[in-house]
């Protein structure tokens, strides 16, 4: 059997690994991946240096949950963290920060932010040519998104001028989060919601039975929804050992309960319960 040229097997083998190395890196590597999620970050003084000298005066204790809508229609939420720093009474910063659970989430929320804001359409901040942080950026960094976080800004006195170099701080510490092809890698799971009595009398305190655990081994924060519409409903209590319990004060045959279990990272998972009030 004739043997191959040497010169033609190394083109051969050549081709077949830049086949392989085609069907694995079918992208740019360098271009950021739409599914990527990460968590939101502790924003302080001592990790944005053009910070340092001012006071704080609120640190992003508790994350808000927002609800919110694209184009009027489609519901979902976002988690929200408020920052606010003080030089003088003349000179301060407020920062937002918003995990939303996808990119596409974060820039429908970015969106909808900017076109609802009370201020002349001429008068909208411009999108930045090249983002000065993030993915996308407006006004000088006022606004920008890095993946599924959204950063909104805002200045007065002499931090209108230091806008853009907050933004870039800001995005080096969300750069260093932990990330996931995910949300659901992230998200606490709810293993039990139930109430320990249904019916309940009105007027009756019924204990919740609540079973959590969080990938993230984080803080958790709880939020709750009662029956959307309604114009009175039930009630939320906790005793000292930190166990939950449903005051029933609604007028409502059925109350629709619904519990947020938010972590510390920005990431939220829920369950309904439907409890009969009888009088």
């Amino acid at each position: 059997m004739e043997k191959l040229n040497p010169t033609f097997q190394i083109i051969v083998i050549l081709m077949i690994m830049i086949f392989f190395i085609s069907c694995n890196y079918n992208k740019n590597p360098l271009e950021p991946n739409i599914n990527l999620v990460r968590t939101g970050v502790k924003l302080s003084t001592n990790d944005i240096p053009i910070l340092r000298g001012t006071k704080e005066l609120r640190a992003g204790e508790r994350p808000w949950l927002w609800e919110t809508y694209w184009e009027e229609n489609e519901r979902y939420y976002v988690v929200k963290f408020i920052y606010s720093w003080e030089l003088t009474q003349n000179d301060f910063i407020n920062v937002d920060l918003i995990v939303a659970e996808t990119k596409e989430l974060a820039h429908k929320y970015l969106i909808e932010r900017l076109k609802y804001r009370s201020i002349p359409p001429d008068l909208l901040e411009s999108q930045d040519q090249p983002a000065v942080a993030g993915d996308i950026s407006y006004g000088s960094g006022r606004e920008f998104i890095r993946d599924n976080i959204t950063i909104e800004i805002y200045a007065e006195g002499e931090f209108t001028e230091k806008i853009t170099e907050i933004a870039k701080q800001i995005d080096t510490l969300l750069l260093k989060s932990p990330t996931a092809m995910s949300a659901a890698q992230m998200k606490p799971a709810i293993n039990k919601f139930e109430i320990t009595q249904n019916p309940v009398k009105y007027g009756s305190i019924t204990r919740l039975i609540i079973d959590v655990n969080d990938p993230m081994n984080g803080k958790l924060y709880y939020d709750w929804r009662f029956t959307p519409g309604s114009e009175n409903w039930g009630g939320i209590e906790i005793d000292e050992s930190g166990n939950y319990y449903y005051y029933a004060e609604t007028n409502e045959s059925i109350e629709e309960l619904t519990i947020f279990i938010i972590n510390d990272c920005g990431f939220y998972s829920f369950s309904t319960i439907y409890i009969q009030v009888e009088p």
